[in-house]
């Protein structure tokens, strides 16, 4: 989603940023991805040089990934379903 100064949140499922993306980004900042939390809601990162063998391989949002799990986390269900991205990706893609 690009920027929008005035943007609010509208309560749906659509906020975040894809684990893919954290997994790339704080990359460049020297941090690796070495796991989630079971929830699927929180992603842990470490500087590469305290990594070591402490962590399973490879460092990547494939191997890692968790899907939401909303009701370990003391939600009865997660945000209402919205279909924002897909319909982003159609308007971009006409």
């Amino acid at each position: 989603m690009p920027y929008i100064s005035d943007y609010s949140w509208q309560r749906d499922d659509s906020y975040g940023a894809s684990l893919k993306y954290l997994e790339l980004e704080l990359a460049k900042a020297g941090y690796l991805l070495i796991g989630c939390n079971i929830t699927g809601a929180n992603a842990f990162f470490v500087q590469q040089e305290l990594v070591m063998d402490n962590f399973k391989t490879p460092y990547t949002a494939e191997e890692h990934y968790e899907p939401a799990r909303h009701h370990l986390a003391s939600f009865s269900s997660g945000r209402p379903a919205t279909f924002k991205s897909c319909e982003e990706q159609i308007t971009d893609n006409n």
